[in-house]
């Protein structure tokens, strides 16, 4: 569907729907764009009033309480927050979760019985070939270059120890973070992760993350590369699949991840866009560097259209204060619903009611 007179607008259409997609921020990038009115990328798969959260991106606690997700009232918000997913570790995908974690104790944690999982990448492990040529002094964090869920957990805490502490003495319930979520590194299956630097998403089969009552989530590797690993996310619920490619160039894991799913949720780039805004010479290779490790928007269509997708939501999208033309040849190889993601849509999953 080749939107000539614009995407469909769908708001908040998915009232009455058991499952739902909430789009709580569609930016893609850590850069600061002009005109920019998109948040950081995050998105939320809705269960009845089980909520799964996959990235926390600049203003995903913002996003999340004005989504309706957790009730207007002080102290709540997190009570059903499940379990949180992150793609890959990348900042614009990770910078809000800070909030998640410190601001918890004021936000429904002390009201939980139970521990939020959160699952994403582990350590890359070796980085010779990544890091080889840098000088020296260049590297952060030289012990531990590349460090995963479990490690960027801890040390969001450690940094946030003083303000933590102090409320743990001023509060007659004091909530302990270390406590109040389960972190989880993704294991890789067999064999992966023998090459990272040359082929960060070699052929596979999906594989089992997270199950509960509510959903069953798989994953692939997918190619973002040099960041490794890179996840994207299948969630099965009793109404319908939800696909989350993360950042990737076009590649077959996500393909078969997404096969026959009712949506699949897909970050693009459109050239002509960042051309304009990047208009210096000198920028042709930082937008040549973006364009070789995300999708173009010529691209897209076709991957839907392989997977047998019956909608396709274009999140996040680069660069992020773009014009909705800039994103109308997404639907050019797919003969399905195609829909511009705008924060704080939500998109009904199955039947209503």
């Amino acid at each position: 569907m080749y939107a000539t007179k614009g995407f469909p607008r769908v708001g908040l259409t998915a009232a009455g729907f058991r499952s739902r997609l909430v789009l709580l921020g569609t930016a893609g990038g850590s850069a600061y764009y002009p005109d920019q009115l998109r948040r950081g990328v995050a998105s939320a798969v809705l269960v009845g009033d089980a909520v799964y959260l996959v990235d926390c991106g600049e203003g995903v606690g913002l996003g999340y309480r004005q989504a309706g997700l957790g009730p207007a009232v002080f102290g709540h918000g997190l009570d059903e927050l499940r379990a949180i997913f992150f793609t890959h570790l990348h900042s614009d995908h990770t910078v809000g979760y800070p909030t998640l974690l410190v601001a918890g104790f004021l936000n429904g944690l002390r009201r939980r019985t139970e521990p939020i999982k959160v699952y994403g990448p582990g350590r890359r492990g070796s980085t010779e070939a990544l890091f080889g040529e840098l000088p020296a002094g260049v590297l952060v964090n030289r012990e531990n270059p590349m460090p995963g869920t479990v490690d960027l957990t801890r040390g969001i805490l450690a940094a946030y120890a003083t303000d933590l502490n102090e409320r743990a003495v001023r509060y007659a319930r004091p909530v302990n973070p270390e406590e109040s979520f389960d972190v989880h590194d993704i294991e890789l299956p067999a064999g992966t992760d023998d090459d990272p630097s040359g082929d960060p998403a070699p052929d596979m089969e999906p594989f089992a993350v997270y199950e509960d009552k509510n959903v069953r989530v798989t994953a692939t590797l997918v190619d973002h590369r040099p960041c490794f690993p890179t996840f994207g996310f299948r969630f099965e619920t009793p109404d319908g699949a939800i696909v989350f490619s993360g950042d990737t160039r076009p590649n077959d894991n996500l393909i078969r991840l997404a096969r026959d799913a009712d949506v699949l949720v897909h970050d693009v780039v459109s050239r002509p866009a960042m051309e304009r805004m990047l208009p210096d010479p000198a920028a042709r290779e930082r937008i040549d560097a973006i364009v070789g490790y995300h999708t173009m928007v010529e691209e897209v269509g076709r991957i839907a259209s392989a997977a047998g997708v019956k909608t396709l939501v274009l999140s996040p999208l680069l660069p992020p204060n773009a014009a909705d033309e800039d994103f109308r040849a997404a639907g050019l190889d797919f003969a399905g619903l195609v829909i511009l993601g705008r924060d704080l849509d939500q998109i009904g999953i199955g039947d209503r009611g």
